[in-house]
């Protein structure tokens, strides 16, 4: 659910990015299922960085 959330947010463009952060998510299953508190900051961690990395870039594009 909630990289349904990040992918439908699109704070990424780019089909290639998008592919190979899920593609690492994925091959971590294992791990994220094995501590699922530990594994639910991590994300929201994660998440919370792209949405500022997608701010600087919109930023930039926009020359703000």
């Amino acid at each position: 659910m909630i990289l349904e959330m990040f992918w439908s947010s699109q704070f990424i463009s780019g089909l290639s990015i998008s592919y190979d952060v899920t593609e690492c998510l994925v091959k971590l299953h294992d791990y994220w299922a094995s501590d699922i508190a530990f594994s639910l900051t991590l994300l929201s961690q994660f998440l919370e960085d792209m949405e500022a990395y997608a701010e600087v870039s919109k930023e930039k594009s926009t020359g703000v």
